[in-house]
């Protein structure tokens, strides 16, 4: 008999309870279907079996789920789930936005420049710092140290410092991308949030 066959080959897999369930379910309708006293049953049986496999069973197996650990391992690991919860921040309604600007320096660092955007008078400017491509970090950094820039006119571009800033300026204004990732909106303007 191929159910019994089965429920051979599935004790030796390791499904001992999933074994027994069939088992007894094979037992059950051989014993409705071959005996005469039970032919009453002969017309619930598949009801039965039906309404075991597709309502029961769903029941008892999201209780059981939910009282065990089951796959919480496949998820995240907590230190990966820390460190999500960590980074998550929200802006709130009276935090400062800020434009930003990335140049680089003859001698290949880079100097990070912000200016908000509801004043621009308020405009700093980091110390240079070094900037390299697909570098790994090694741990946690000091963040770079900004310095607030004397404040001009609303509207007032600051002109670079010397000739070879200037040159650098004018061959780089085609490009204003920011090399760090950020929010652009739709003029494509970084946008950096300071809470």
């Amino acid at each position: 008999m191929p159910a019994l066959y089965l429920t051979f080959v599935l004790y030796q897999s390791g499904n001992a309870l999933v074994a027994l369930i069939l088992l007894v379910g094979t037992c059950l309708g051989l014993f409705i279907y071959l005996s005469p006293a039970a032919s009453t049953y002969r017309y619930l049986f598949p009801g039965f079996v039906g309404f075991g496999l597709f309502v029961i069973f769903p029941i008892l197996y999201t209780v059981y789920i939910s009282f065990t650990k089951y796959s919480s391992e496949n998820l995240l690991f907590f230190d990966r789930a820390a460190a999500i919860f960590r980074n998550e921040t929200f802006v709130s309604a009276n935090a400062a936005s800020y434009k930003y600007r990335l140049y680089v320096q003859d001698d290949g660092t880079y100097v990070l420049y912000l200016e908000d955007q509801k004043d621009p008078a308020k405009r700093f400017a980091s110390e240079p710092f070094e900037l390299s491509v697909g570098a790994k970090s090694k741990g946690p950094t000091e963040p770079v140290k900004l310095g607030a820039l004397p404040g001009g006119r609303r509207g007032q571009r600051q002109t670079p410092r010397n000739a070879s800033d200037r040159a650098r300026e004018t061959t780089r204004s085609a490009s204003r991308a920011p090399v760090c990732a950020s929010r652009r909106d739709d003029l494509g303007t970084g946008r950096s949030a300071i809470l």
